[in-house]
């Protein structure tokens, strides 16, 4: 999930967000949006590669088969930097962590982020 992420908002791809988010979801839009703006201002971001790591128990209710999972998870950003269309460094941002609860539900295609909630 988290190299699809970061390929689709490298390269400002809005269709390769259905690879990793529910469709109209918090997290889905939120990232479309992110990829709406980057195209818009002709930049893109240059060396970002994230990774997720659990960090805890799922939540799965009592379910036999669950739908929804609440996952908590450490999320690590590499340092990357936001660029032009020329290659002009606008800002250079620091690595970091950051504890979050993914929201997973259960789609045709399998498991997929709906929404990612700071803890």
């Amino acid at each position: 999930m988290a190299t699809e992420r970061a390929r689709a908002l490298a390269h400002a791809d809005a269709a390769a967000v259905a690879a990793y988010a529910v469709p109209d979801s918090d997290a889905g839009m939120a990232d479309r949006t992110v990829i709406e703006r980057l195209r818009a201002e002709d930049t893109r971001f240059d060396g970002l590669e994230l990774s997720v790591t659990p960090d805890g128990e799922a939540d799965a209710g009592s379910g036999q088969r669950p739908t929804v999972a609440a996952v908590p998870v450490v999320l690590e950003t590499s340092a990357h930097r936001l660029v032009d269309g020329n290659g002009e460094v606008l800002t250079a941002e620091v690595a970091r962590r950051d504890a979050a609860t993914l929201v997973m539900e259960r789609t045709e295609d399998g498991w997929k982020v709906s929404e990612v909630r700071p803890r």
